[in-house]
């Protein structure tokens, strides 16, 4: 079975990896995090397709994805 994804926000150490916190700034504190299920293809009629957990983060400014633990 393959769950709805699930979104949530983790506080990052801004600090460590930022010069300067710019006021009003998206994604400066917090990272968004989905969990997600992926269910690949079976490769045949009798074998059971794996169900996948992986956790990715989504960078605001950018808006590219980054893989951060698969389950």
């Amino acid at each position: 079975m393959v769950e709805a994804p699930v979104r949530w926000y983790q506080r990052r150490s801004w600090w460590l990896e930022e010069p300067r916190a710019e006021r009003g700034r998206p994604g400066l504190v917090a990272h968004e995090i989905w969990r997600l299920q992926v269910q690949l293809e079976a490769t045949s009629r009798t074998e059971t397709a794996e169900v996948h957990t992986i956790d990715v983060s989504r960078h605001l400014a950018s808006g590219r994805w980054r893989l951060v633990r698969v389950h």
